[in-house]
């Protein structure tokens, strides 16, 4: 399952055209390069307990942080590098501190790569400060509902075939979700304050059914950490009981 899934990816990092090879609709973002990171399907580390992270886009992949010209990155190893490693778990490990305790972990995060290092501390509390990011992309497939950048346009639906078969043919044990609201319905067939009541019921960690119902797996969602979502994220992140349960449940798996 995952060569084919490999497959069905290299069509998508190799597009070169205006339509994509998936679906082919339209490609949103024809000039982009791909945000993939498919070496991950083949950790032992990931196969063991095959946890996906899905967030929303690149939004500054290719290119550099808001502010860091001097982070520019034009390919996902420099991205690895420069915007996850420099930029993101080394700026957030410097805000937040290290081997942090679950209590501090529950923090409302500033922007995704804050909500990574809070979200899966023990992977950092655990490796060299050096290959926090590999460490990471070994352990968690990342992916998003659009693989590529999406500036200056709506939300397009083209890669959303390609995030299916990544879930079917995977197969995850858990998925940890940050999609804005207006994803879930169109990937998850419910919408987020639906998953998210399931969420507070089971206080923490909850049961989703993909795959025509013939499967099921664990899930856990949050909202966009990005800051332009302050109020949200605000409510969300003000329930210190339920997202104790919810984090520490994530730790455990880790």
């Amino acid at each position: 399952m995952i060569t084919q899934l490999c497959g069905e990816l290299e069509k998508c990092i190799n597009n070169k055209n205006s339509v994509c090879p998936i679906t082919k609709s339209d490609c949103y973002n024809p000039n982009g390069v791909s945000l993939i990171f498919r070496n991950t399907l083949q950790s032992p580390k990931f196969l063991e307990k095959k946890i996906i992270l899905i967030s929303d886009a690149p939004y500054n992949f290719p290119g550099s942080p808001n502010g860091y010209p001097n982070l520019n990155a034009q390919t996902v190893n420099e991205f690895i590098r420069l915007h996850f490693q420099q930029y993101g778990l080394e700026r957030a490990s410097a805000r937040r501190g290290q081997n942090l305790p679950l209590s501090e972990c529950v923090a409302k995060p500033s922007e995704i790569f804050d909500f990574i290092y809070l979200t899966f501390h023990p992977i950092f509390k655990n490796a060299l400060k050096s290959q926090w990011a590999q460490e990471f992309v070994e352990r968690i497939y990342w992916t998003s509902y659009c693989k590529r950048s999406y500036k200056q346009t709506e939300m397009p639906n083209s890669c959303v075939e390609l995030l299916k078969k990544e879930i079917e043919l995977l197969q995850p044990n858990l998925i940890i979700s940050v999609m804005k609201k207006g994803s879930y319905p169109v990937i998850f067939r419910e919408t987020y304050d639906n998953l998210e009541l399931k969420q507070n019921k089971a206080k923490g960690i909850f049961k989703w059914t993909f795959n025509c119902g013939n499967s099921t797996t664990d899930m856990a969602i949050f909202p966009n950490p990005s800051g332009a979502n302050a109020k949200m994220k605000g409510e969300f992140y003000n329930q210190k009981d339920y997202i104790t349960n919810l984090i520490h449940g994530i730790h455990k798996r880790l």
